[in-house]
Order: structure tokens, then C-alpha cells, then sequence
């Protein structure tokens, strides 16, 4: 059967198919839709509800930690007050305590409750109770023994939820500071009913019986899931058998032990019972809701029965020019897939030229245009993976020039031998060190971390060792060398940002010692036969290239035979797993522990496969930089 045959006997089957089932498909998905719709609103209600009820079981906490907080204040500013009336103003007791209660009525504070340093309220608003407080310890679990700690610590402050007085089984909030000028209770009260109105405004049941009636909802139940109703709200129009069967809805996924309810649906009629899970004041309830469908049922069947009439017409319409355009189709497809072939032998350059209808032409040019793209595509993925491959190998010469950087061969000493690494962790870091000979038979030995990774650390990093080199060159002291490095980092980082931790040492074998100076580094660990690992020397100065003024110490400390120093960076205690944990100072001195009687470069080794089997990666989240000086 050729091509316009298939064409015209798969479009005639199609169109009587169409005819055939369009009714039932266009109602039953009507009718699904609007289905799916009122579950989904009625979720949404539920979850508006549940909304509601959190709030209201947790709006008193906030709203009261609000006014408390407020209320704190307030006691503290009226502390000061007195403290002003009384030793500053001279102000007779009698128009103080008219003051308070001039306060009292043009404000929310409704008592004033100030004591003397025996915890007499002699400033009170209420004259009729002359009270003390109870001493600390005594009458304790009464409202006003928590404030007694206020004449001892003039540093605490008491806050407590409203509670009901015993003397007028009033609902009062009070909060109390210690005095400013002398050991006092200051204590303000304010009658709750100002939360208890918030609170006791939030119903969600409240809301329930708002909607029913409105937006076709013809009522509404709230259910536990024994199936007792804690509200019902139903109109007239829901019969006794919806009730029933949407109850039933329940009472079917309680019985197959479903932990969790999940919404359904039950239509009987012109009324759609939907049943979704609601939360309310933290336990579990069932929301039935029951939607008047009579005017959707009717909207339903009149736009079914005029889309099918729309669809007929559509398709005989569609037949007369089925015929027409198959003529129009066959022939052309025919010609772009002979044309095809050539260009799936790789002839790029090959085009098709297609006639015929606008849209057989349309897809001849885009053949066309795609074959276009197509062969720019190679070209630019050729030029694209040359760049990259040059790219490559400028960073991987960058790589090259740092190691350069570095000390091709460690100096030695009598009796002091030095070992070193780095690991960017990129092609190349912002880690560096640097060791050198010194005059006297001394050795000097710093490590340093650029902030950030990659090639722009890297390159700064060099540039940092450049310079201090230069300045280590003048034979200055460290905290010299550590003061013109920061400023020559600084001349040279005003646009980039960096700035730079360095320990840098000094080792004289002659006399046993070890002078350093440490710019905001991490500290160095102390290996001595006999004692734990600890760290020697905290930071002695701030990083280098953040501050003009920054000013450095040197500290020294006595080496004996057998002692070892270990200078690392950052990237050995915060290498971490995939969970983020890290391999911390703990870890590290744990893992120096025995290692008195090993040489330097043994030492160098242990800490770096520690740190890279903590971390389980072979390439390390941060440059991992590592110096050992060994006392022979």
C-alpha cells in the first residue's frame, strides 16, 4: 500500500474512533478533572486548618516570649528611673510611688512592685498590700519567691507566664530586674488578657462553619478516626447515604491499617464527598467536605455534547482535505529521503531541495539548517577541545613553575635534617613553603596559605615566596621579616583581595633553640621523646596583607636531641569526609603520637596517608602542605 493509501485509510479509522468515544473520554475526564480539583481544595482547606491549629497551640509561646521580652525591658528602664528619682532628683517617696501610678494608668503596666535591699516594696501601686518578699529559699513554689535571687545576683532577670494570683485569681505576667543602684527587686505586672484574647480568637473549627454554605460547599465534618465527629456542619441537601458512604471512606482506610490517611473521593448524585487528612492541635482528624456538583454535572454534559459536535464537523471537514494534502505529502518525503542518504554517507555539505506544500518545505529547510548547525557544531567543538587542550597545558606548565618555586633540595644542618610536601588541590595551590641555610649554621624554614584555591592563589602564592625571599635576604629578625612581608603583600594585593598565614623559623643547632613567628597560622606541633604531642606556638601577629599596622612577635623555644617540629597548613586538620566531618588537631596529635623515633621525611608521610584515609578521596578538598624539622 503506498504512502497517500496509509495516509487516507489511518485518518478515516482515526476520525471514527474519534466519533466513537469522544463523548465518554470528554465526560469521564470532565468528570475526573473536576474531581481532582475538589480534592485538591480540599487539601488545601485541610491544610489551611492545620495552619490554624498550629498556630494556635503555638502563638501564646510566641506572642508570650514577645511580651516578655518587652516587659524586660520596661522593668530595666524603670530600675534606672528610680534610680535617677531617688539619688539624682531628690524626689520624695510619696511622688515617686504617684508617679508609678501615673504610669500604670496610661500604659499597659498595671503594677509596680520596687523593694528596698531587704525586699520591702516600699514603691508599690498597690497601697493596700503592704507585702515583702520571701528570702531566698523560703516559701519556695510561689510567684513572687523566683524574683528573691534579684537581691543577691544583680545580673539575673526573672521572666514568668501569666498565672493566676492567688489572692484575686487574676491571670498576671510579671518579669523583675535587679536595681541599679543598690540590691533591689524591680518588678512590673500586667494582666494577661491581652494574650488570652489573641489566643482565644484562633479557631479552626471556627473557619470550618464559615465556608459551608459558601463556594457550593454544602457541609463539612471534622472526624476522629474512630469516626466520631468532633464537628458537623451539613446542610439539607447531603442525603443520609452520601453521609454514610463517605463516612464508609474512613472507616476503609482504618481498617486496612493505614498510617496515614490520604485523601478520596465519593460522588452520589449532584454531591461530591471528598475526605483529606487534617492536623489539628498536633493529633490526626479526617475532614469531610461536601461539594454541590449539580451546576458543574450540567456545565459538563452541555460543553461534552457541543465539543462532540464541534469534533464531527472538524472531521469531515479534516477528510474532504485529507485527500488533497496526501497528494502533497507523499511525493516530497519520498524525495527527502533519497536525499537523506548521501548526507548519512557524511557528505556535510550535501542540501536537499524539496517542493511541494509550505510545510514539506518548511521541513526540507530545516534539514538544511539543521545539517548547518550540525557541521558548525563540529567545527566549533574542534576549535573547542584545541583550546582546551591548550589551556591544559598552560596549567599543567603553571604547575610546573610552582613546584620550580619550591626548594629543589632541603637544606641540611649538623644534627637538624628538614623534610617537606605539598598537595594542591587543584592542578595547582596557594600553599607554599620555603627552607634555606642561614648564616652561623642556622636554619630557616616557613610555611605559608594563600585564601582560596586554583590557578589565581597559585600565582599569588608565587609571588608571595618571591617577596619573601627578597625581604629574608636583608638578615633581619622574624618579626621584621614578618612586618616588610605584610607590607610588600599589601602593595601588591590592592586589587585581588588575599591575604596570607605563614609561621616562619629559625633553627640554631648550636643552641638548642627554635625562634618563631606565626602570621594568624595554624600552630606547630612538638615532638619530644617521652611527652605527648602539643602545639608550641599560637599565633604571634595578624595574616599577612590585611592591615598596614600589623604588629609581630617572636617567641623561642629550647630543641633538645631527638625533638621534632612539624609546620603544616590548614588543608591537613580540615580535610574532610563526604558527611563534612573533619580530620581536626585531635586527630592530628593522635596521629603524631609515637612518632619520636621516626625521621623527618617518615613523619611528613604518616600525617599525609592519615589525613587522605580520613578523608577517603584521592584528591584533597584543600592544598595539603606539610615541614618537618628533626634534632638528630
Amino acid at each position: 500500500m503506498t504512502l497517500r493509501n496509509r495516509l487516507l485509510v489511518s485518518f478515516v479509522a482515526l476520525m471514527v474512533a474519534a466519533l466513537g468515544v469522544n463523548y465518554v473520554v470528554m465526560l469521564n475526564v470532565a468528570r475526573r478533572h473536576s474531581r481532582e480539583e475538589l480534592k485538591a481544595r480540599a487539601m488545601s482547606l485541610a491544610e489551611v486548618l492545620s495552619v490554624v491549629g498550629h498556630y494556635a497551640t503555638k502563638v501564646e509561646v510566641v506572642a508570650d516570649d514577645i511580651i516578655g521580652r518587652q516587659m524586660l525591658a520596661q522593668a530595666t528602664l524603670s530600675a534606672h528611673l528610680v534610680d535617677i528619682a531617688e539619688n539624682r532628683a531628690k524626689m520624695p517617696t510619696a511622688e515617686l510611688i504617684a508617679r508609678l501610678k501615673s504610669i500604670a494608668r496610661d500604659s499597659v503596666i498595671d503594677e509596680f512592685w520596687i523593694t528596698d535591699e531587704k525586699g520591702h516594696a516600699y514603691l508599690r501601686t498597690e497601697d493596700a498590700i503592704d507585702f515583702t518578699f520571701p528570702a531566698e529559699g523560703e516559701a519556695s513554689g510561689t510567684q513572687a519567691a523566683a524574683f528573691s535571687p534579684l537581691l543577691r545576683d544583680r545580673t539575673l532577670k526573672v521572666t514568668q507566664l501569666p498565672q493566676e494570683r492567688s489572692y484575686d485569681k487574676k491571670i498576671f505576667k510579671y518579669v523583675g530586674v535587679s536595681g541599679v543602684d543598690k540590691p533591689r527587686i524591680v518588678e512590673i505586672g500586667a494582666e494577661a488578657e491581652t494574650l488570652a484574647k489573641l489566643t482565644g480568637s484562633i479557631d479552626p473549627t471556627a473557619l470550618v462553619k464559615t465556608l459551608v454554605g459558601k463556594g457550593g460547599i454544602m457541609g463539612a465534618e471534622i472526624l476522629r478516626q474512630d469516626g466520631v465527629a468532633e464537628l458537623a456542619v451539613v446542610g439539607g441537601g447531603v442525603s443520609k447515604t452520601t453521609l454514610y458512604r463517605a463516612r464508609s471512606l474512613l472507616e476503609k482506610q482504618v481498617a486496612q491499617n493505614v498510617e496515614h490517611l490520604t485523601a478520596d473521593a465519593y460522588m452520589e448524585g449532584n454531591c461530591m464527598a471528598v475526605l483529606s487528612p487534617v492536623l489539628l492541635y498536633e493529633k490526626r482528624f479526617a475532614l469531610l467536605i461536601y461539594f454541590d456538583m449539580s451546576r458543574a454535572n450540567a456545565t459538563i454534559r452541555n460543553a461534552t455534547v457541543i465539543m462532540t459536535g464541534i469534533a464531527a464537523i472538524v472531521c469531515l471537514a479534516a477528510l474532504l482535505m485529507a485527500v488533497r494534502i496526501s497528494r502533497g505529502i507523499a511525493a516530497p518525503i519520498q524525495q527527502l529521503a533519497a536525499e537523506t542518504v548521501a548526507i548519512g554517507q557524511g557528505q556535510l555539505e550535501r542540501r536537499v531541495a524539496v517542493r511541494g506544500t509550505r510545510e514539506v518545505e518548511q521541513l526540507g529547510a530545516a534539514f538544511n539548517q539543521m545539517m548547518e548547525a550540525l557541521r558548525q557544531h563540529i567545527e566549533d567543538l574542534q576549535r573547542t577541545t584545541a583550546e582546551k587542550e591548550r589551556l591544559e597545558s598552560e596549567v599543567k606548565i603553571a604547575a610546573e613553575v610552582q613546584q620550580s618555586m619550591l626548594p629543589r633540595v632541603l637544606p641540611r644542618a649538623k644534627g637538624v635534617s628538614i623534610a617537606a610536601s605539598m598537595q594542591p588541590a587543584k592542578v595547582v595551590g596557594g600553599d607554599f613553603y620555603d627552607a634555606a641555610a642561614l648564616a652561623g649554621g642556622r636554619l630557616g624554614v616557613s610555611v605559608g596559605d594563600v585564601s582560596g584555591k586554583g590557578l589565581p592563589a597559585a600565582l599569588f602564592a608565587s609571588q608571595s615566596l618571591s617577596l619573601m625571599r627578597i625581604v629574608a635576604k636583608e638578615n633581619v629578625s622574624l618579626d621584621r621579616i614578618m612586618d616588610l612581608g605584610n607590607k610588600l603583600v599589601l602593595l601588591s594585593n590592592e586589587t585581588h583581595g588575599f591575604f596570607i598565614t605563614m609561621c616562619a623559623a629559625v633553627v640554631d643547632p648550636e643552641s638548642g633553640t627554635i625562634r618563631i613567628a606565626n602570621a594568624g597560622h595554624p600552630p606547630p606541633v612538638l615532638l619530644r621523646p617521652g611527652q605527648a604531642p602539643s602545639f608550641l606556638c599560637d599565633a604571634t601577629g595578624p595574616v599577612l596583607g590585611l592591615m598596614d599596622e600589623a604588629v609581630y612577635e617572636t617567641r623561642q623555644f629550647e630543641l633538645h636531641p631527638g625533638d621534632a617540629v612539624v609546620f603544616y597548613t590548614d588543608g591537613v586538620t580540615e580535610a574532610a569526609t563526604e558527611d563534612k566531618q573533619l580530620f581536626g588537631e585531635e586527630r592530628l596529635l593522635a596521629c603524631l603520637e609515637g612518632c619520636e623515633r621516626m625521621n623527618a621525611e617518615e613523619i611528613v608521610a604518616r600525617v599525609h596517608r592519615a589525613a587522605q584515609d580520613f578523608a577517603h578521596t584521592e584528591e584533597p578538598s584543600d592544598d595539603l602542605t606539610l615541614l618537618v624539622v628533626k634534632m638528630g
